[in-house]
């Protein structure tokens, strides 16, 4: 679905949940909702970016070491206390990202639902609005991604349901996005300083 603003071109995608990739990884189940550039491979790790929602069935779960790659995760349900190495241990909180590196040795304890966002030769940030029951403007950075596990919501005259990946491109303003549950929980990821052609990840 292609909209105008002023001289910008802004396309909304919707990803349904029949699109997204389920596999099993050590601790339990984990979804692939999209992975750039499409053409890549997680196995083979030459993503940019990759999204993904997993189930942490295991009491303790050893997390899947990815040298070189950055992490973003937060809970969706559930609870996990997350051991990097011998660090502290972090204790998460529902809708709350933390960011580590995939290097790390990771160990988590509790089962949850989480969604991650993976990425490498790029730059994203993660962050939940929880504004209640109104519309916000929220600013993009011109590929963004747009998520409710339990609540539909609009993005502009976009109806997105719960459980699908919305996608902007094109956008490097805002987008008005409405809600008419109180804390609806939308996860934002935004995706900046993707390399050209030339320069992904072989």
């Amino acid at each position: 679905m292609i909209r105008k603003k002023g001289s910008e071109s802004m396309e909304i995608k919707i990803i349904d949940e029949s699109q997204f990739s389920t596999s099993v990884w050590s601790g339990g189940k984990t979804t692939e909702m999209y992975l750039y550039p499409q053409d890549a491979s997680y196995k083979e790790r030459n993503f940019l970016f990759r999204i993904s929602s997993a189930t942490v069935e295991d009491e303790t779960s050893v997390f899947t070491r990815l040298p070189g790659i950055h992490r973003e995760i937060l809970l969706l349900n559930g609870s996990m206390v997350l051991q990097h190495g011998k660090g502290v241990p972090v204790t998460l909180q529902p809708y709350e990202p933390h960011a580590f590196e995939g290097e790390w040795e990771t160990v988590s304890h509790g089962k949850a639902t989480d969604f991650n966002v993976m990425y490498q030769n790029c730059k994203s940030f993660v962050k939940v609005i929880s504004e209640t029951g109104k519309a916000v403007f929220e600013k993009t950075v011109g590929m963004d991604f747009f998520y409710s596990k339990e609540d539909d919501f609009r993005l502009e005259q976009t109806i997105v349901k719960r459980g699908q990946l919305a996608m902007i491109t094109g956008q490097t303003g805002g987008v008005k996005l409405i809600s008419d549950e109180e804390n609806p929980g939308i996860v934002h990821v935004g995706i900046t300083d993707l390399p050209g052609p030339a320069e992904r990840v072989e």
